[in-house]
């Protein structure tokens, strides 16, 4: 889904964040995304290991996470209905601002000379 998704809103190549933790490298995500010519659509951005302070789509996990949590389904079938539910729920405004926000959070990385943020 990732890959044709990308071709289809980024014709002119896109580029992929995603951290360089473990999970994000093993060799079947890498083979997946090769295997689909992703490296032709998709840069990869290096970034450093689980940096959730630099990337702006843990807090919008956290927020669904516990949004999910409240509600406490009971079954996977209801599970996958309240991730849909609460995703769709998501206000954009706060969604555009995360994305803007990751040139302050870089700024601000910088400025702390590579430690952690309070982001």
């Amino acid at each position: 889904m990732l890959v044709p998704s990308a071709r289809e809103l980024y014709p002119e190549g896109c580029y992929l964040q995603r951290d360089n933790s473990k999970v994000h490298r093993a060799n079947n995500i890498t083979n997946y995304l090769n295997s689909r010519g992703a490296e032709i659509i998709l840069d990869s951005i290096p970034w450093p290991s689980y940096s959730p302070d630099l990337n702006p789509i843990e807090n919008l996990w956290a927020i669904l996470k516990a949004n999910i949590k409240k509600r406490l389904p009971k079954t996977l079938e209801e599970l996958k209905d309240i991730i849909m539910e609460e995703w769709d729920n998501l206000n954009d405004d706060y969604v555009r601002n995360l994305c803007f926000s990751i040139h302050n959070r870089i700024e601000m990385c910088i400025k702390n000379k590579g430690a952690r943020i309070d982001y």
